[in-house]
């Protein structure tokens, strides 16, 4: 089967075609077998556009290891990151990419306890990634060019960098909002993993917007079952903007005084995208593969777009 026929369902509510992967059972979660690992690959795409041309565009690449674990009631989530490469466009930003290399390997060297909704509940080696950030930012960082050439540009632009990880690491909270809004962790870890049924789920997720200053978006999320096939389960999750929690009118005053110099067009529409679809192994319990989009926009004038695409492979 065509990658492009095996990748079609997850956007498509038409798609009736259906497709196996052949996998290695000792991969897999097994209460009876130590040998619970599983190997992802994901790509993620940022790009932002400015009345249609595109000005910034990143792409990364990822490696995942990870690990299931049944502790009683309890499920153990361990990943580390295998493989991490980047570019962007323009060329510079990889200069600040390439300061935090060595950090993002470490900090996704993670041990998970997870919740009744297959969520993050507890950061398991707490002390290690906090003492992988104290090593990065006094051993690593003051030694990058980035960070050198940052301090003499904007000193206060570089503490901010060292104040911000230190809240972010010193604090379980914290760091858990952090994960949570990786796009990996936001979908690997679920409610599929408690509980396989095929019900509609309702949720609503609020978050800071990445256009509006201190503006926080709410949305309504339902999670519905597509099919069903001998092998898979497919699922999607779907976004609606709660537009009633939005102070339009201070959507257009930060507009015109961050955005409209530049783009000259007045304020159209605010809105959000929210689109996620996966394919769980119904043998395994766990996602083969996966893919989201998220598009924050000011409708023809601004717009953030993530495109992030997971896919199992051979251990």
């Amino acid at each position: 089967m065509s990658k492009k026929k095996r990748l079609s369902f997850l956007l498509d509510e038409e798609d009736t075609t259906s497709g196996n992967v052949q996998v290695d059972d000792d991969s897999f979660f097994n209460p009876v077998n130590k040998t619970n690992k599983i190997r992802y690959r994901c790509e993620q795409t940022n790009s932002t556009h400015s009345d249609k041309s595109i000005i910034f565009h990143a792409n990364i690449k990822k490696e995942y290891l990870v690990e299931f674990l049944k502790k009683e009631k309890n499920i153990v989530f361990n990943s580390v990151l295998e493989d991490y490469v980047y570019s962007s466009e323009p060329k510079h930003f990889e200069i600040a990419m390439d300061a935090f290399r060595d950090l993002e390997y470490w900090k996704e060297n993670i041990s998970l306890q997870l919740n009744e909704n297959g969520k993050i509940k507890q950061i398991l080696n707490l002390n290690n990634l906090s003492d992988s950030w104290i090593k990065f930012k006094t051993k690593v960082l003051p030694d990058t060019d980035f960070f050198q050439e940052l301090k003499k540009a904007n000193k206060n632009a570089a503490k901010d960098i060292i104040d911000n990880g230190d809240i972010e690491f010193k604090n379980e909270k914290n760091l858990i909002k952090t994960l949570d809004k990786n796009v990996f962790y936001n979908i690997l870890l679920d409610s599929y993993l408690i509980d396989l049924d095929h019900k509609t789920k309702i949720t609503t997720l609020t978050f800071i917007s990445q256009i509006f200053q201190k503006v926080k978006v709410k949305l309504e999320i339902s999670e519905t079952t597509i099919k069903e096939d001998n092998d898979f389960i497919y699922k999607r999750k779907v976004g609606t903007l709660i537009r009633d929690t939005l102070d339009n009118e201070e959507l257009i005053r930060q507009y015109n005084l961050f955005y409209k110099p530049m783009i000259q067009y007045n304020f159209t529409e605010y809105n959000y995208i929210y689109r996620q679809s996966y394919r769980i192994d119904k043998k395994t319990g766990y996602i083969t593969e996966g893919k989201a989009v998220f598009s924050e926009q000011i409708k023809n004038n601004y717009e953030f777009i993530t495109e992030f695409n997971l896919k199992q492979v051979k251990i």
